[in-house]
């Protein structure tokens, strides 16, 4: 429909430039393969994917079905763009990751991280190569099974990584921080050094390591970042506070400063200056949450719970319900209501705002329980 066609020329305006047929061809291709409701939301999602030609599509889908089977492929393309991807890409790839890890974890890692197909041969063979030296085959391979994009990472990308890890820290800690986080092997070595060096000014060689060590991945944030976190958070609750805080969650000096700021605001027009601090003490992550979406949360909630009281109510018991998405928030709201009806539903998310957490087949199952045992006071655990 129009609404949808704008849609996608919103998001992706340079695929208008496919020639017509390569679009009905791309679209009947996928209309065949998941039916014609989850093929205009695959492209509303990835609109890419029209102007892909038939041929790649076609081969991409029989290459990812050889590899992990029809029902699994299929999942697989509802939620990637993996279908882009040149065939022969993909089964080389695959080879190397099997060469290493055997076909079954190969299998698991294409499942975790789909990704993994468009990343050439070479690239994986030279990571898998520079992480077997470094911690040994079994532990690389757990490693990979835990962050299997660790494997798209280039080899002069982690070399200059490592290199800085054993200069800053020593050889020892520089393993134990990979085998902890091996995403940092990602970060450019200006970068890590960069973060180390505003880590040791802000707050001291001590604290700073560690903060590194409980959380290795500050050192992939520029310095530019962590120092505007730090200021932020001195700023609010002093260095002693600001102190304490990172030792509880060394992460949020990951956040932008722009984001902690708005963020922060918004609690404390909310909730005023001293139960903002309270509410962010008890969860700190929730300055990662940009301030947009802490609004369309408490925009969400509010509708959801007919109540702009009861969505303030939920959120100073659990303030980690920020970051739950809007759009999360009214597809539980929908679903539920469509089971008892506006009202009953608004009540028992009163009751029970945990549900706003529960993804697609457990809000099913606890919708069901629930609906049988009427007003239930079954809950789940939210922070």
């Amino acid at each position: 429909g129009l609404k949808e066609a704008i849609r996608v020329m919103s998001k992706s305006p340079g695929v208008f430039r496919a020639p017509e047929a390569c679009f009905q061809a791309a679209y009947e291709f996928l209309e065949d393969l998941v039916g014609k409701d989850q093929a205009t939301q695959m492209i509303i999602k990835r609109p890419g994917v029209l102007a892909t030609p038939k041929k790649t599509l076609h081969g991409a889908w029989e290459g990812i079905k050889s590899l992990i089977g029809e029902e699994d492929a299929k999942q697989l393309v509802l939620r990637t763009s993996i279908l882009t991807s040149p065939e022969s890409t993909m089964l080389k790839s695959f080879d190397a990751l099997t060469d290493h890890m055997g076909k079954e974890t190969a299998i698991m890692l294409v499942r975790k991280s789909p990704s993994l197909l468009k990343v050439s041969e070479s690239t994986i063979n030279c990571a898998w190569s520079i992480l077997e030296n470094l911690v040994g085959e079994s532990s690389a391979v757990e490693l990979c099974e835990r962050c299997p994009n660790v494997l798209s990472a280039p080899a002069p990308t982690m070399m200059g990584a490592l290199e800085a890890f054993e200069k800053l820290f020593g050889p020892d800690l520089a393993v134990a921080l990979v085998l902890k986080n091996p995403a940092i092997l990602k970060a450019p070595k200006d970068t890590v050094q960069g973060a180390w060096s505003v880590l040791e000014e802000v707050l001291g060689e001590s604290d700073a390591l560690e903060a590194v060590r409980n959380n290795p991945d500050l050192l992939r944030a520029p310095g530019y970042t962590v120092g505007g976190a730090w200021n932020v958070l001195v700023a609010n609750l002093g260095r002693d506070g600001a102190l304490r805080l990172i030792k509880q969650s060394p992460g949020v000096l990951n956040s932008p400063k722009e984001t902690m700021e708005g963020t922060w605001d918004i609690l404390k027009k909310l909730f005023g200056p001293e139960k903002s601090v309270q509410l962010i003490q008890k969860n700190p992550t929730v300055l990662k949450a940009p301030p947009n979406t802490a609004t369309d949360v408490i925009n969400a909630l509010s509708y959801a719970l007919k109540s702009e009281v009861a969505a303030l109510s939920v959120i100073e018991r659990s303030p980690g319900m920020l970051r739950v998405s809007s759009e999360r928030i009214l597809n539980v709201r929908r679903t539920l209501e469509r089971e008892v009806g506006e009202d009953q539903a608004a009540e028992i998310l009163r009751r029970v705002p945990s549900a706003f957490k529960l993804a697609s087949v457990s809000l099913d199952g606890w919708i069901q329980r629930t609906v049988r045992r009427g007003m239930s006071d079954e809950g789940i655990s939210i922070d």
